[in-house]
């Protein structure tokens, strides 16, 4: 997977999330979250976040797709 904000990649190699493969579509989910960090100056007051999918395949019943239920952006000022 690659992760872009504002032009700039702040990521790019193997999906950190877990996969979910125990229980098909209409099973639980299996919910994760990671985090990326990235220099302060990348931020602006109009923000593009783009996360893409490098994986070859199609299948969308396999786990090899990226999927997003929300994105939060912070400032964290280091001491």
């Amino acid at each position: 997977m690659s992760i872009v904000l504002n032009g700039v990649t702040i990521y790019e190699g193997p999906n950190p999330l877990p996969n979910d493969e125990c229980c098909g579509p209409s099973g639980p989910g299996t919910w994760g979250s990671a985090v990326f960090e990235f220099p302060g100056n990348l931020v602006h007051l109009d923000n593009s976040l783009v996360v893409t999918n490098l994986e070859p395949a199609d299948c969308t019943t396999c786990p090899k797709y990226v999927m997003v239920d929300n994105a939060v952006l912070e400032y964290r000022a280091r001491p």
